[in-house]
């Protein structure tokens, strides 16, 4: 398989306690979606959809520094490579340290993360205090320390792995060579320039039939 092809690291791996690595923060100003008017900072709050961003705000708030990761009660972890500002009222904290060298290593990180989504829900809320006692396993070198060159060499074989996946598929499907239409482009340079607006719509509203029949 390919893990198997993966080579170890030098030190094995090692429990880190979250606390350890992290310092934890909160918003300053209960955001709400109303708050969202298409600008300013990205407005994060908790939940899976759209990994949490709900659009952007330009109301007076603390701005968190891109280079962190965001942790919400549900125990939803993400990256975050851009400044951001964060809703209070359901509990998303702002996670900053060295430990987060890039990009590669913060992909690495909130992979390592993953399991405290099935930890907490609205019956037990994963609050900073609960999630800062928990434990991630990360690659050390033998003087213990961090390995950090091996966390980025696995981010970047994971990369080049799905890149070559999907070329396969593509050639499979005959979609190697599939090119945009004008309006595709166009659409595109729009959303680039934040010149088309996206709102939320109540399913309800938009739908007025049902047949019953799965979906799949």
């Amino acid at each position: 398989s390919p893990r198997a092809k993966w080579k170890q690291p030098e030190g094995g791996y090692k429990e880190f306690k979250i606390g350890d690595l992290f310092e934890g923060q909160t918003g300053d100003v209960d955001l709400q979606q109303q708050d969202v008017n298409g600008k300013g900072n990205f407005f994060i709050n908790s939940g899976v959809q759209n990994c949490g961003i709900k659009g952007r705000t330009d109301r007076m708030a603390k701005i968190f520094p891109a280079n962190t990761i965001t942790v919400d009660f549900f125990g939803n972890a993400y990256y975050r490579p851009f400044e951001y500002k964060l809703a209070t009222h359901n509990h998303v904290f702002s996670l900053s340290g060295d430990v987060i060298k890039n990009e590669l290593v913060g992909l690495y990180l909130i992979a390592q993360m993953s399991f405290l989504a099935k930890l907490y829900s609205f019956n037990d809320m994963g609050t900073w205090p609960k999630i800062k006692e928990q434990s991630i396993v990360l690659p050390i070198r033998n003087n213990g320390e961090i390995d950090f060159d091996y966390i980025e060499s696995r981010i970047r074989e994971l990369e080049e792995s799905r890149i070559r996946e999907l070329e396969a598929y593509l050639i499979a499907a005959g979609f190697e060579d599939c090119a945009l239409t004008q309006s595709e482009r166009d659409c595109l340079q729009l959303l680039r320039q934040q010149k088309i607006a996206l709102r939320s719509f109540k399913i309800g509203n938009i739908f007025t039939d049902f047949t019953g029949r799965d979906i799949i």
